[in-house]
């Protein structure tokens, strides 16, 4: 085969391809992709928002394990099971705090409809804590430990142990540095969970999205080579 010939198949297979090529064939690829770049950065909001909740934890439970002694980890507790709860227990006896409130997407409601955007009330409202030092309290915390007794003079059982201890004043100094640390997670959470939420209802809605399927539609009109708009994509 000729050169010539060559570059005629090649002339005529594009011209054909061009032809193949509706603008609902290039619609349907752009809307695939924005839906891919939407799961993508869903993906990647996730792990930043849960890190940020695991490190807001993490932080209360170093300060508060920092302080006490081995006996808040090795026995077990009255008004606590899990050494989370344990943590949370003392720390509430050392701040107080405010309800960072905001509204977000009520993504699980909105997955349970057959068109989320029709919904009236798409929102919820939620909340992060803000804490602050406890002025009212003496900078003291308490928890009660349950000790096993095996013999005191003829008995055995349980018996619980009040322990209280007042933080001194590097302690106090190391609390207000935990409660900036730890409000400032907790802002970062609040933020990452509004983003996220609203990337979930944007995907959510994606298929009934007139507006966006619209803005798509001219652009495709607008560029004349549908083959390389689909190929771009």
């Amino acid at each position: 085969m000729s050169k010539a010939e060559l570059e005629s198949v090649s002339v005529n297979t594009n011209a054909q391809l061009e032809l193949k090529v509706t603008k609902e064939d290039v619609l349907n690829v752009l809307l695939e992709k924005k839906e891919n770049e939407l799961v993508e950065a869903i993906e990647k909001l996730t792990v930043i928002k849960d890190e940020n909740e695991k490190n807001s934890k993490q932080v209360m439970e170093d300060f508060i394990l920092s302080i006490v002694n081995k006996e808040f980890t090795e026995c077990e507790h009255y008004y606590a099971k899990d050494l989370r709860s344990r943590v949370r227990y003392a720390w509430e006896h050392l701040t107080v705090y405010d309800f960072n409130g905001y509204d977000v997407y009520d993504i699980v409601q909105l997955n349970t409809v057959k068109n989320p955007s029709r919904v009236k009330q798409k929102k919820v409202h939620t909340s992060t804590y803000t804490y602050k030092v406890n002025m009212r309290g003496d900078n003291t915390f308490a928890y009660h430990l349950i000790k096993e007794v095996e013999d005191l003079n003829g008995w055995e059982g349980t018996l619980n142990k009040r322990v209280e201890q007042k933080l001194t004043k590097d302690q106090i100094k190391d609390l207000k540095i935990a409660i900036k640390k730890i409000n400032a997670f907790n802002e970062a959470y609040k933020n990452d969970h509004i983003a996220l939420a609203t990337l979930e209802y944007e995907l959510l809605t994606l298929d009934t999205n007139r507006a966006f399927r619209n803005k798509l539609t001219k652009t495709i009109i607008a560029n004349a080579d549908l083959t390389q708009l689909l190929l771009d994509a």
